[in-house]
């Protein structure tokens, strides 16, 4: 082999400057995801800082999928454990929570259907509220002050995200267990 032979492996400037843009890019967006819960959509923002073509950012960002480092249904199962019992919001609440976090949509939506139901949420929150709700609206005197405190359970949920139906579903249960007790 002679070393005009050479000459043909040798990359064109252009070549070199895009491969070093490449090598600049995946340590800005490893460094950035290293360690941490990082959704596709966050390392994404974060490379859009940066002045890399988007060439680059879409090879960087499908390889960093592909080496695990795009974290999107971690961060939604996260979310979703710990949005439970008294800090439980509804499907909507929860899908609006993670896309401030740029999850995709899609997965959002796979991760949402396995979750349970918002009458169970629902539940679940009320169950962990203190007694003192509960127990205005059952010891209230006259439909006016039960309407109140039923508006007062009702408005609590809601805060959380929840239709009122399942609220008066679980009143309507606790009255079953205050009346036998």
């Amino acid at each position: 082999m002679t070393s005009s032979d050479w000459k043909i492996f040798e990359k064109s400037p252009e070549e070199r400057e895009e491969e070093e843009m490449y090598r600049a890019c995946r340590v800005a967006a490893v460094s950035y995801a290293a360690g941490r819960l990082r959704s596709s959509g966050q390392i994404r923002r974060k490379l859009e800082q940066e002045d890399f073509s988007d060439a680059v950012k879409e090879r960087v960002l499908h390889e960093m999928a592909g080496g695990g480092y795009c974290k999107d249904r971690e961060i939604c199962r996260s979310l979703m454990r710990v949005r439970r019992g008294r800090k439980a919001e509804s499907h909507l609440a929860l899908q609006k929570r993670l896309e401030r976090h740029l999850v995709p949509r899609e997965i959002i939506l796979e991760e949402l259907d396995a979750y349970p139901s918002d009458r169970i949420l629902a539940y679940e929150y009320l169950d962990s509220l203190t007694d003192e709700l509960i127990c205005a609206y059952y010891s209230a005197h006259g439909p006016e002050e039960k309407k109140k405190a039923a508006a007062r359970l009702v408005r609590k949920a809601a805060g959380r995200g929840f239709h009122y139906r399942p609220v008066l579903d679980w009143i309507r249960e606790q009255g079953k267990y205050y009346e036998d007790s």
